[in-house]
């Protein structure tokens, strides 16, 4: 059998912009592999002080849907969208 090691990250939305209640991602951490290398990578991760890690079951149709969620590039943040909302801040 083997497992993985993932982060969930909670997000709290505004019902003021037709935002659901609460929203949840799962970013997958380690690669498939034994229950033993899984639970020290898992230990070393919350010695470092992070949060909201998990231990789980490798499960192929799971696994592979959260790293196609992952790889999907997302836009990259350029100075232009930094002035501008810094601008809009004041």
């Amino acid at each position: 059998m083997k497992y993985y090691v993932s982060m969930t990250f909670v997000k709290l939305g505004d019902p003021d912009k037709d935002e659901p209640a609460v929203e949840a991602t799962e970013k997958v951490l380690t690669k498939p592999d034994t229950y033993a290398a899984t639970s020290e990578a898992h230990y070393r991760y919350k010695k470092i002080g992070m949060e909201n890690i998990h231990i789980c079951k490798h499960k192929p149709a799971r696994y592979r849907k959260l790293m196609k969620k992952q790889a999907k590039k997302v836009k990259p943040v350029v100075v232009r969208d930094v002035i501008e909302g810094m601008a809009d801040n004041g």
